[in-house]
């Protein structure tokens, strides 16, 4: 639990427009979490 609060907070942090970006780019929307998390 611990663990998921913390990325949502960095998720949080990165504007919309950048997921939406990446997301769109990969095409996937874990695969952009998996990069940002690292």
């Amino acid at each position: 639990m611990r663990h998921r609060r913390r990325r949502a907070q960095r998720r949080a942090m990165i504007p919309d427009a950048v997921i939406s970006r990446v997301g769109r780019a990969l095409g996937v929307r874990q695969s952009h979490v998996a990069i940002i998390d690292r």
